[in-house]
């Protein structure tokens, strides 16, 4: 029984030190964009949950998606969803990303080939609710200072 209980808090310990891959990225992460708090805000909290919505303190209009499809590309998108029917822009140019670091990891996205900005992981959970998608994961990063 001490055996299983061990094992279990070392690999609690290390699933919550251990670094985030970028495989782990794949999907849609949605964080608000009203006031252009993505394009403005120091530390930003995406999610990637079809039920986002409910974190957020009041309803948001606009919104900025990763949609991350591989482990090196993602395309960076705008959406104002407060009409029918909602619009969606993407941006143009070939976007990658790449995570850096080991300890304090940096997450560098360029747009056809040059740096257009960068983000200290904070944070990165993987957490089990009862509701579909029963899988979630929340991402907390810091913005780097320009390059």
């Amino acid at each position: 029984m001490r055996t299983r209980i061990t094992l279990g808090l070392l690999l609690l310990a290390y699933s919550s030190y251990s670094q985030t891959k970028p495989k782990d990225l794949i999907g849609v992460w949605t964080t608000c964009n009203d006031d252009s708090l993505y394009y403005k805000a120091d530390t930003l909290i995406l999610y990637q949950d079809i039920n986002h919505r409910t974190y957020q303190q009041k309803p948001c209009c606009y919104e900025v998606n990763w949609k991350v499809t591989s482990a090196k590309k993602l395309k960076v998108q705008n959406l104002f969803s407060c009409t029918e029917p909602g619009r969606i822009q993407t941006i143009d140019g070939k976007s990658t990303f790449k995570i850096l670091g080991k300890k304090d990891q940096t997450i560098v996205l360029k747009r056809n080939g040059k740096t257009v900005d960068q983000f200290i992981l904070l944070d990165f959970q993987v957490l089990n609710v009862e509701r579909y998608p029963h899988e979630i994961k929340i991402m907390k990063l810091r913005r780097k200072n320009p390059v």
